[in-house]
């Protein structure tokens, strides 16, 4: 992985750490829309966090929907 992708990545980290730490704060149900996931990894092997759906609209753009795994479990 280059020195921007790792970059990129590590600003996602920080990003759902905050996310996950006001989550922890103050419980409220949330969704993610990621477009364009180059970075699903992080998500994807986040155990915090559980794939709700993803939509394809063709070759081009891709949408995936994560959520708490938490609200999994609540729902």
């Amino acid at each position: 992985m280059g020195f921007v992708a790792q970059s990129v990545s590590n600003v996602l980290i920080q990003v759902l750490n905050n996310i996950r730490g006001s989550l922890q704060a103050e419980p409220r149900p949330i969704h993610v829309m990621y477009a364009n996931p180059v970075h699903r990894h992080v998500l994807d092997d986040d155990p915090f966090w559980v794939k709700a759906g993803e939509i394809r609209f063709g070759d081009l753009e891709t949408f995936v929907h994560y959520r708490p795994r938490e609200a999994q479990r609540m729902a």
